[in-house]
Parts: C-alpha cells; structure tokens; sequence
C-alpha cells in the first residue's frame, strides 16, 4: 500500500495548482484594440494633437464621439492612411510625365 502522506501531497499540491489556476487564470495574449483615443491616435498618425483636433473639426479623419470625447477606430485610421498615400513612381517616368505635360502645354 502506498504512503498516505505522499497520497495526501499530492492531492493537496494539485488541489494547490487548481486553485491558483482559478484565482490566477492564464491570460491570453491581448489583442490590440480597435478602438484608439485622442493620444493612441496621434502616435499612430505620428501628428500633434492639435493636428488631429483640426482634422476631425474639419472632417477630414474618420473618427467618433462617444460621451463627448473622440474614439477613433484604428481599421478606419489604417484605411485613411492607405487612401492618402501616393505611389511612388520610377523617376523615369516621372520625367517623361513631366515632358509630355510641357509639350502639351506648349501644343497649345
């Protein structure tokens, strides 16, 4: 027959571990909010406050109010960003852009 105090141990330390995996539960890795306040959304603009102020006064940012502040939603940021980016062209066609636009100027 076995040692009841090892017996007993042994209960007791998962008894222990069960505990602890109540009182303490693994957390899982958090995933970034969609939902970004005036300052998460000027680093992620990487612009001032007042620039975001001015923007949104002006419509020029998606963003909501909720309870009197600005929410942002970090999707609808990511798109706006996306929206004003302009392609980079190779710089040969750039200049044969620009040429073809001072040819047809001249044309006229």
């Amino acid at each position: 027959m076995d040692n009841p105090f090892e017996t007993i141990s042994s209960r007791l330390a998962n008894i222990e571990s069960l505990l602890l995996d109540l009182h303490f539960p693994q957390s899982e890795p958090i995933e970034a909010s969609d939902r970004l306040n005036i300052d998460d959304a000027c680093q992620l603009l990487n612009r001032t406050r007042s620039w975001v102020f001015k923007r949104t006064m002006l419509k020029e940012i998606p963003y909501s109010k909720f309870r009197g502040r600005l929410v942002f939603s970090r999707k609808d940021l990511q798109a706006w960003i996306d929206q004003q980016t302009i392609p980079v062209l190779n710089p040969s066609d750039t200049m044969s852009e620009r040429l073809a636009k001072t040819a047809k100027r001249r044309d006229k």
